[in-house]
């Protein structure tokens, strides 16, 4: 996997080809960018350290499942990511059974409650679901353009290798491709919502496993080609630069419908907020030594 890191040295090594060259005429107005071509990506990502988050996440997802679900994404190996159901979580449906014989407004509350708590539950398990994948959707971008950069970056070094040998000569060119960076974010990923009632939720999503970090991205699909004369370093240069402003709009397209996914999921959660974060029964938040009376508790019908 490349490294920003990986894309500082090679910039290195461009610059030390042009420099060691024997250049007639062609001379690019800045060379020095052929040392600093992506410096814009020295403090990007590192796709390998999504990981951790992603991981961190479906243990969330995994405490919050009152169903058995798949993630939609795989593992290192290809295999599907799934997980079970948290069945602690079934305690809470059957504790209101117990206030069965118990009459009284906090006794039916905590009944009602505990019948329908799986609402917000199912939703918060939904809610971390679409960050996990936007974190995925967001991983996927990082690695395609440093892929994509470090692909424009030899080729370009090859480009100035072949000038240096056929110096004006017309040498031609080198044909390359990369991956679109933007077409990383494809269309609205399914969700795995464990009964969620807000089936709305949904993330972007991506479609292959990269092996060093379990991270899913996109691979099948758009490529555009790309090519570099080799007629003098001065063109070298620019389909150099060329290449990398046509990954940094990528990136910023790709960040930009990221963003939009993120603020669509923020809002809806904010609209429906008692549909995620429901108020605790009265009964649940008052210790047994501090009650005083029995007003509102009703009545038990099993006897002392």
């Amino acid at each position: 996997m490349v490294t920003p890191a990986d894309l500082m040295d090679l910039q290195g090594r461009l610059m030390d080809r042009y420099n060691s060259g024997s250049w007639g005429s062609g001379f690019p107005d800045d060379p020095s960018q052929f040392g600093s071509c992506f410096n814009n990506f020295a403090d990007v990502p590192d796709p390998s350290q999504f990981g951790q988050h992603t991981d961190a996440l479906l243990e969330t997802m995994t405490l919050l499942a009152p169903t058995g679900f798949d993630t939609g994404t795989s593992d290192g190996s290809g295999n599907p990511v799934t997980g079970n159901a948290n069945t602690a979580l079934d305690q809470v449906s059957t504790a209101g059974i117990e206030l069965d014989d118990w009459t009284g407004q906090a006794a039916d509350g905590f009944f009602q409650w505990s019948q329908s708590w799986k609402t917000g539950i199912s939703n918060q398990f939904a809610a971390a679901a679409v960050l996990r994948q936007l974190l995925h959707a967001e991983a996927a971008v990082w690695t395609a353009a440093l892929e994509d950069l470090e692909k424009l970056g030899n080729d370009a070094y090859a480009a100035l290798e072949a000038a240096d040998d056929e110096f004006d000569t017309g040498a031609g060119e080198i044909s390359t491709t990369l991956k679109v960076v933007g077409a990383v974010v494809a269309v609205a990923a399914a969700v795995p919502t464990g009964g969620a009632s807000l089936s709305i939720l949904a993330a972007v999503g991506a479609g292959v496993t990269v092996a060093s970090t379990g991270m899913d991205v996109y691979a099948a699909g758009q490529t555009e080609s790309k090519k570099f004369a080799t007629c003098c370093p001065r063109d070298v240069l620019a389909d150099l630069m060329d290449g990398v402003r046509r990954v940094e709009d990528a990136v910023r397209d790709a960040e930009d419908a990221i963003r939009a996914q993120l603020d669509t999921n923020l809002a809806e959660i904010d609209g429906n907020w008692d549909e995620f974060c429901q108020p605790p029964p009265t009964l649940t938040s008052v210790h047994r030594n501090h009650i005083a009376a029995y007003s509102g508790l009703g009545t038990w019908g099993g006897g002392s």
